[in-house]
């Protein structure tokens, strides 16, 4: 199994916990403005991991940065909070 899939497998996990919460999140329709209205401490960590996992290239080596992982959330709600109607996944197109 590639790391990409791994991510994939690990995110959609994650995803399945973060329904509690909202009733789901697709990520190629979710704007902005209603994961902010959605998410919450506990589901932002599983949709940023998501995220670095979906943009990651297939030569990406399997390392959890967790510092990056910080970083890429506050940079999540910044870009979201700026372009509230922008889809998530485009707004992690613009992750750092």
């Amino acid at each position: 199994m590639n790391i990409r899939s791994t991510l994939l497998i690990t995110a959609a996990t994650f995803l399945v916990s973060a329904a509690a919460v909202a009733d789901s999140l697709d990520m190629s329709a979710v704007t902005c403005e209603k994961f902010l209205q959605t998410t919450s401490s506990r589901t932002l960590p599983f949709v940023v991991g998501w995220l670095m996992g979906h943009h990651a290239g297939k030569d990406v080596r399997p390392i959890l940065d967790f510092e990056k992982a910080d970083q890429a959330s506050a940079q999540l709600l910044k870009i979201c909070g700026d372009n509230p109607s922008i889809s998530v996944t485009a707004a992690g197109e613009r992750l750092e």
